[in-house]
Order: C-alpha cells, then structure tokens, then sequence
C-alpha cells in the first residue's frame, strides 16, 4: 500500500452508537488518497467490535487497540505515533465532516508553506442540521495572520476562531510535536486525564511556527452535542476546573514564547475574573501564583495596605502595553470584545485614574497623546485610545476627536469616556486644561447637532450628553460659565423637542385675589444644607399671601422630607421616569411663581429636564444653584448684593436682595455627637496650631493644595486637618486614599512632613462636625469655589475663618458671610494675603482669640444668614413684586 497524503485520526472510548456515522462521514471524502487510524481506548460496549468491521470492508482503515484506558491525550499520542500521512486532522468519535472537507482544506497546506493549519466552520449540535454554526470569519476564504488567531485564542471568548482541532487539518509533524501531554502547573496535576486546554496549546504552539492561517467559511465540520461527550461533561460537572486548565495552558503559552506584557495581562484576566467571582479583589501575586512558580519573579509581593492599588497600576500598565502592541482592527476587535475588554471596563470603574503617576505613568502617557494627536484615523489611534481609557481623561490628551472614525462596537466606551472629568485634579494647572477641553468639545457638540439635528448619531450624541455630562470642573474654575451654559441648553432643548416634549406653554391670565401659587422643586428634600436655605421661606412666608407647593423627584422617606412636607401647603412626588407627567402635573397647579432649587449646571438629571420646560408663570433660581443655567425658560437668577455682583454673568435676569442672599434654618433632630477625641489626646505640642477645613474635596483644587502646603512650611508648628467627605456630596467609592495621596504630594513638594496632615472620613451628623472644629484653631476656606453651609459650621463654634473673595457669587459667599458678621479684616483678596492672613492668625493666638470672641458676640445676635423671618420678609417682597407684573393686561408670563 502506497503512503497516504493524509491520515485521519479517531481516537475512540464507548461510542458504539455513534462510531459508525463518524467512519462513514470518513471514508466518504472525496479526496481519496488518505488512511483511517482508530485508536481505541479500551472500550467496553462493542466499540471495538464495530471498528473490526469496519476494518474489515476497507483498507484504509487502520485498527489500534490499547490494553487498558489511557486516558484521552494519550490516546491521541498514539494515534500520533500510527499515523503515516503527510497532514492529519483529528477527526473525533461522536462527530462528523463534509465528505468535501479534505479536498477543499489540503490546498492551502500544499500550495503555502507558510500556512500553518487551515480550518473551517463547524455546526455543534444534536444533529446535523439542528445545531449553531461556529468558527466563521468573514463570508469568502481567507488568509490571515496567526498573530489574529493568538489574540483571539488569549483574549476573546467568542466563537470565530476554532478551539477544537476536529475543525482543522494540520501537518502531521506539527500534531505529533504540539500536542502536549501536560504543562508545568502549581494547581493541576491531572492533565492527561480530561485533555482540558491541549486542544487550544496545539493551535497556539501551530501558530507560533507559522505566521499565516487559513480559513475556510464552510460548515464542513459537526460536532456532537451529547451527555457523554467529554466537553459537555467537563464544563457541566468541572467549569471551574475546565475554566483553570484554558487559562494554565495559555500563560504557559505566553511564558514561553510571547511578551512580558501578554503574561501579565493573562494573569491580570484571571485576577478581574476572580474579583467578580468573589466581589472582592484579592492579592494579584495570590491569583498568579495558582498558574506559576517561582511567583516573586513574575508578581513582585505588594505591602499589604497598600497592594490594591499597586496591583491594579501594574495590570493597568500592562493592559495599555498589550493595546499598544495590537497590530490590526480585528485583534483590537477580539481583545475589546474579550478578556481584555473586561479589564478595561473593570478599571475604568475604579477610581484608579485618580491616584497620582509615576514617571513610568508619565512617559506611557506622553506615546499615548503623541499616537492621538495624529488623528484618531491613523494606524494604532484605536489602541492608544483603549490605553487612554486606563491612564487618564479626555482633557490629558490631544484626541482629535473631529469627525472621529470611532467603530461601532467602541461607540459607548467612547461617548463616555469622552463626556468624563475626573473626581480628583492631579497637577497644577489641569483645571484650566480641562475646562478648555469641556469648552472646546461642547462647542463642537453644539455645531454637530444643532446644523444635523435629524442624524442618528448625532441624536445618540446628544442622549450621551445627558445622561454623561459632568460641567463640575467648569463651576471650580474662574472661566466664563454663561456661553458654554447656553450652549447645553440649546442641545437640551432640541433633543427634548426631538422627543416630542412640549417646552413652551402658554398660561391663561392670573385669576386675582388669591394667594400667590408659589412652588419648590428639588430633587430631594434629604440634604441638610440645601434645606436649610429653603426652610426661613417654609416657616416664615405669610400662608394668608403665599400658598406653597413642593415637588420632589425622588420618593425618599428620609426626615427632612418628611418635615419639609408637613411645612408646605401641598406636597407633590414627581417622576423620575416619565418627564411629560411630571411636566403635566406642575402645569396643572398653575404656579404664580416656581423656585427651582438645586445643582441645574453640573448634570443633566431629571431636574435639568425639567427646568427646560415653562412650568410657570414666572421661573426662577439661585437660591441653592451657584451659577448660571443659560436655560430659557429661565427667567430669574435670585441672589444678594454682596454675592452677585455683575447681571452680565447670567442668562436669566439677576435680582438681589440686600446681603449675602444666604439664610439656614436646619430642620429639627436629636442628633449627638459620636466622636470621642480631644487634641490633647493626639500627641501635639502646647504650641501646635491646627488649621481646619471641611471643604468638598472636589473644591480642593491642585493649586489649593500647594497653598495650603506653603502655610504649612510657613507655620512649622502647624498640622491640617481636613474632612472633605459628605454622604450630601455623592463622592464615588474609594476616593478617599487616592485624594490623601495626592494631598501628602503637595506635602512633600514644599518640603512639608506629610505626617502632619490628619484625614478625618465622612463623619455621621453636624454635632460630630462641631465637636471636630472645636479641637482646632483656624478654619481654612477653599477659593476660588469658596464654601457657604460649610462655613457656617466653624462660625457657630467661633473659629476664625480664612476667607478669600472673588468676582462670581460662588467665589463670594464665605466672604459675604464675613461682611455680615462685620469681620472684613478675615477677608484676602489674593492667594499672598490668604496666606499671610492665616500665618499672622497662627502667630498671634492673642488676636485670634479676640478674633473668635468676636465671631461668637456676632453669632448670638442673629446675623442677617440665620435671621429667618427678615430673609422671609424680603422673599416676600420681591416674589410679590415680580407677580405684580402678572396683572397687567394679557400677561401670562414674565418677559424680561
């Protein structure tokens, strides 16, 4: 018998009822130059038997039996060691091929030397014809690299690719060289007992001798989906086993012939996994060393507080190089849709973007911008950006991001990756960066849309800026608010009248001789300090003039909204979710007058929306919104000679009442202080001065930081402490080490002991806040967003107050507190007097004690900000001046 071209190797253990078609699917092809080698695993049902008489009837058939059950590599092994062909394809005992397969995979073989396996589609099922097609790419044959193939088989878990070798026809010396009966494995000790993870090692090993593959999109090739196949067993009975062995197999892989940073992004895949397994992150080196010796080599040991964050800067650092390394769109596409897709998004999720760099961190990111600046259309522009996605935001690279060709399976990545600003500013400077990148992007949005408003993209674009949108950094900056503000609303408004929502309304004329219909639209009634600007007008606004509604958005049954309902006339809870039926029930009421309250300008939530929308005769906003809304269906900005200053920095018309603008009254509780500490139980010297501050930690910008690191060199016997942190302010999880760290930066820069900064976490209520002010000396203010409620808390106390006044009413309000107490001289006009103010504080404690007398002598005679009934009365007077203006002919509006 001459040699054959091709062996056919079916390896076999109790198939008796399905051996048959398999031989028969066989010994069919049409390419007829090719020899059978069964080898029979022992098998106990008649198997053996059957394959005799095959054996029997054709030649071609070569029978092999084993005297005991060698499990299934090593029956594979020695179908290896039979076999005479020069190409062999794995042909198992319970599936089938096309009696074509042979004819149209050999070519490819023959004719290129630099092929190293060629496959094809594969139907897995019951039956043929009843099952799902697998292991298609594309709809005509195709050469491709094997680079594309690795990528795939490391990073995706889809199904374009082939995993078993039964789709495939392969050189023989590449079979008998490639199948590998184990692998080195801390974990798995039992490899040639389930062949878990040697098919997909045999197309790796193929693929790094070869650079080419083949592929073929015909299903020419089915396999049996059936209780006793061994693939259905392993991953019904063993799928965390079956999951271990895949991923042992391809870091060994990946060990041995590929990059560091494929290794390291491997592990990295099994460390996320586990985290979502177990909801918790666990030691990278712990993860790593089920899948490698010698750990310390590969995984350096982290200090245990500390190794979270370290772990996820080292798999961060990696993921971006593996990026960076991917050569065509379809491994980006494979690792996207993939395993490295899930660390990205795992991440991206984290608040690692906000820990301060390394110059490794540094240098990465400069070849990441550089790649960007070049367009997002050049070669390697989709992986630079993947990679930015980790290191940093938008604003910290140069994207070009005009008419960016971005694939649609990236497309929401890249909306809001595009739409966010960090939680925390690292360098000095990067607030005006961002800025001017918020600047720039809305600017292109607004030209994009409002020119093609009937595009679809450009309507998902504009979905993408509501639900995305965070203008944050543009309130903490000193940059022009009032045109970028305009801007968004215009976008807001098209997209709302896209929808159908109805934004102008027209009200019949007012009836007279009722009371004022004055409404109050919050969110929520939940935060303390918004409440306490609303409660002087609940407690004290004349119910004989003014009938009060209140609408919420959120159905809280916290205490404070519960008290401010029993203070109204009538209560309403809106929609969160249905816009127009919250739009329809505030028209209804029809309001004289509706205050909006609350954040209009940094998000684009419910509340936004609804702003948009005349909802009442007269609208107005100001009394807890510290900007701007550029809306306009916004008429009035309410604010206090001392705070807004300049009616050019608003879209809505600016009207003040006389002082600061500001009133709290606090709604009634029984809380007490929880904390139980003393300075004098901290260890300090007599001498020490102990600057204080609970500004927001977003209002505590890099250029603060440094300011207060200057006060700290210039007063050597001082400590700061700070208490950033507010379940009022929304702060994302984990922000508090990385916001620390960058604090210690500061520190360190200016030659400043990081030891003598204290973080204090979210205390529970505002008698622990009080009992934290009275242990210390000073209260430092934030500029340029200074503080209002938050500067109240150090005033009752009687803690001298560092203010610094600028130009906006939210750069004014600390200030206009100060002016009212009549306590200018604690007032600066620059970052030099700030500091110098707060130094001569520190060094005098004569002057600063006089200083705190008198705050508590102003304090105890009700300053106009907690005179409720006077800030009442001149609510009163200015609500009823703008409705006067209702009662002329045919108003039913006010046009300002």
């Amino acid at each position: 018998m001459k040699t054959p071209l091709v062996t056919l190797l079916v390896p076999v253990y109790n198939r008796k009822h399905l051996i048959g078609e398999c031989l028969d699917s066989a010994l069919r092809q049409t390419m007829p130059n090719l020899e059978v080698v069964i080898t029979d695993n022992a098998s106990t049902d008649g198997t053996w038997e059957i394959c005799q008489n095959y054996a029997k009837r054709d030649s071609r058939i070569r029978l092999f039996r084993n005297d005991t059950n060698l499990g299934p590599v090593k029956n594979w092994m020695r179908g290896l060691e039979e076999a005479r062909g020069q190409y062999a394809k794995f042909l198992y005992s319970d599936d089938l091929i096309s009696p074509t397969f042979l004819e149209k995979t050999l070519p490819y073989l023959q004719n290129d030397p630099e092929i190293g396996f060629v496959y094809t589609g594969a139907e897995v099922g019951s039956a043929p014809g009843q099952g799902k097609i697998y292991y298609i790419r594309g709809e005509q044959p195709s050469i491709f690299s094997t680079q594309d193939y690795i990528t795939h088989s490391l990073y995706y878990q889809g199904h374009v690719m082939p995993n078993s070798p039964g789709a495939s026809l392969f050189r023989l010396k590449d079979l008998k060289e490639n199948v590998l009966l184990e692998v080195p494995s801390p974990t798995i000790h039992d490899f040639p007992d389930h062949a878990m993870g040697t098919d997909v090692l045999l197309y790796l090993l193929t693929c790094h001798r070869y650079p080419k593959v083949a592929h073929i999109p015909e299903c020419l090739a089915f396999f049996r989906a059936h209780s006793g196949s061994v693939t259905t067993f392993n991953l019904t009975h063993q799928p965390d086993l079956w999951s271990l062995c895949y991923q042992q197999v391809k870091i060994w892989f990946a060990q041995q012939y590929q990059d560091h940073a494929t290794l390291q992004t491997l592990l990295a895949i099994e460390w996320v996994r586990d985290f979502h397994k177990h909801k918790k992150w666990s030691p990278l080196q712990e993860v790593a060393s089920r899948y490698l010796y010698n750990i310390e080599q590969w995984v350096p040991s982290r200090p245990h507080p500390d190794h979270l964050a370290s772990d996820l800067s080292h798999v961060r650092y990696h993921t971006a190089q593996v990026w960076l390394n991917l050569k065509s769109s379809d491994q980006v596409f494979a690792g996207f849709m993939g395993y490295l897709g899930l660390i990205n998004r795992t991440l991206f999720s984290t608040n690692l973007r906000d820990e301060p760099l390394t110059p490794q961190d540094r240098s990465l990111i400069a070849q990441i911008s550089q790649t960007l600046s070049q367009g997002l259309n050049r070669p390697g522009a989709i992986q630079a950006l993947l990679a930015a996605t980790l290191y940093g935001y938008p604003h910290q690279f140069n994207i070009q991001y005009h008419n960016a060709p971005i694939p649609n399976w990236m497309t929401e990545l890249y909306l809001t990756y595009m739409f966010q600003v960090p939680h925390l500013l690292k360098d000095l400077g990067e607030l005006d960066h961002c800025v001017q990148y918020l600047n720039q992007w809305l600017n292109y949005l607004h030209q994009k849309l409002l020119s093609q408003p009937n595009s679809p993209s450009h309507q998902l674009l504009s979905k993408a800026l509501i639900n995305l949108s965070d203008l944050t950094p543009l309130l903490l900056s000193k940059h022009p608010q009032k045109p970028v503000l305009h801007q968004r609303a215009q976008i807001l408004e098209q997209f709302l009248q896209q929808q159908g929502f109805p934004l102008d309304h027209q009200f019949p004329p007012r009836p007279q001789n009722r009371p004022i219909q004055l409404g109050i639209l919050c969110q929520n009634y939940q935060s303390s300090p918004d409440i306490a600007r609303l409660l002087p007008l609940l407690h004290h606004l004349d119910r004989d003039q003014f009938h009060i509604h209140l609408y919420a958005l959120d159905d809280s049954q916290h205490p404070n909204q519960n008290y401010c309902r029993q203070q109204a006339d009538q209560f309403t809870l809106l929609s969160n979710s249905h816009l127009g039926a919250s739009i329809n029930r505030i028209r209804s009421h029809d309001l004289d007058c509706l205050l909006i309250s609350g954040p209009l300008s940094q998000r684009s939530h419910s509340l936004t929306l609804l702003s948009l929308h005349r909802l009442a005769r007269i609208q107005a906003t100001g009394l807890t919104t510290p900007t701007t809304t550029g809306m306009r269906n916004l008429d009035i900005y309410i604010g206090g000679s001392l705070t807004a200053t300049n009616p050019d920095h608003y879209s809505e018309q600016l009207v003040t009442i006389e002082g600061s603008g500001l009133c709290f009254q606090f709604p009634p509780n029984n809380d007490r202080p929880t904390l139980n500490l003393h300075r004098s139980n901290w260890g300090l010297p007599e001498d020490t001065t102990i600057f204080i501050s609970g500004a927001n930690f977003r209002k505590i910008t890099p250029e603060l930081r440094h300011t207060w690191a200057k006060l700290l060199a210039r007063v050597p016997n001082a400590i700061l402490v700070l208490y950033p942190f507010s379940p009022h302010w929304g702060q994302p999880p984990q922000i508090e080490q990385p916001f620390f760290r960058q604090m210690q930066a500061a520190l360190i820069q200016e030659n400043v002991d990081p030891k003598r900064l204290l973080l204090i976490k979210p205390l529970a209520n505002r008698p622990d806040v009080h009992h934290l002010l009275q242990q210390a000396d000073i209260y430092l203010d934030s500029f340029p967003y200074c503080g209002s409620a938050s500067v109240l808390d150090p005033l009752q106390v009687g803690l001298p107050v560092v203010a610094l006044e600028g130009s906006e009413l939210r750069f004014r309000q600390s200030a206009a507190l100060l002016q009212e107490l009549g306590l200018p001289h604690l007032i600066a006009n620059s970052e030099a007097s700030y500091l110098n103010l707060a130094v001569e504080l520190a060094n005098q404690p004569q002057w600063r004690h006089s200083q705190s007398q008198q705050i508590q002598q102003a304090m105890a005679q009700t300053p106009p900000f907690l005179d409720g009934r006077a800030f009442a009365a001149k609510m009163s007077l200015l609500l009823q001046q703008l409705v006067q203006q209702l009662s002329q002919p045919q108003v039913s509006y006010v046009e300002f």
